[in-house]
């Protein structure tokens, strides 16, 4: 990951966002997809995954910087284990940190 991940390049978290479409919605074009501006994708991407059994965590602080983070969490027998998580940083939206965690849990899942 980056030392940084809420430095991430515009066309970068564009590529993450058209890995994600491709998995949930193969159908849909390159570039229609954008859940850090259009709050109906970031609404539909978290109804995706819910459907798939996985539950958004956020968490923002203030110390001083402001700061946030993602998370998805399976839902298991056994508790909810992390399957993707966008880690601390200094995005400028939470449809970020929403994005990256999304794109590991559902390209490269941690559990």
């Amino acid at each position: 990951m980056a030392s940084n991940p809420g430095k991430r390049d515009v066309t970068d978290m564009a590529k993450l966002a058209d890995e994600v479409c491709a998995v949930l919605w193969p159908d849909l074009s390159p570039g229609s997809f954008d859940p850090i501006s259009r709050w109906e994708d970031l609404g539909r991407l978290l109804e995706s995954l819910e459907d798939r059994g996985c539950y958004l965590m956020t968490n923002t602080v203030a110390d001083p910087k402001l700061r946030r983070m993602a998370a998805f969490h399976r839902a298991t027998e056994r508790g909810y284990p992390c399957v993707g998580a966008s880690e601390w940083g200094a995005f400028a939206r939470l449809g970020d940190a929403v994005l990256r965690a999304a794109h590991e849990a559902l390209t490269h899942p941690r559990a």
